[in-house]
C-alpha cells in the first residue's frame, strides 16, 4: 500500500517537474523537518500521504503571488 503511494507521488512529481525557487525548496524543507519527517539515521522513514500534502502546500505558500492588471 504505501509503496503504491510513494510511487504515484513519485510519477506525479516527476510529470510536474517544473523549476521550484528556493523559497519554495526552504519552505518544504522547513514544514518537513516541522512535521519530523526528515531522518538522519539508516532507517528509512516515509512520509504520509497526508504529510506529503502538507510539504507540497507549504511550498505552493512560498510562491510569490501572481496578479492579473489590466
Amino acid at each position: 500500500m504505501l509503496r503504491d503511494d510513494m510511487s504515484q507521488y513519485l510519477a506525479e512529481a516527476a510529470s510536474s517537474a517544473q523549476p521550484v525557487s528556493r523559497a519554495q525548496v526552504l519552505a518544504e524543507l522547513a514544514e518537513s523537518r516541522r512535521l519530523g519527517v526528515l531522518n538522519h539515521s539508516e532507517s528509512n522513514t516515509f512520509p504520509t500521504p497526508a504529510q506529503s500534502e502538507q510539504v507540497r502546500q507549504a511550498g505552493l505558500k512560498a510562491l510569490p503571488m501572481t496578479v492579473a492588471t489590466r
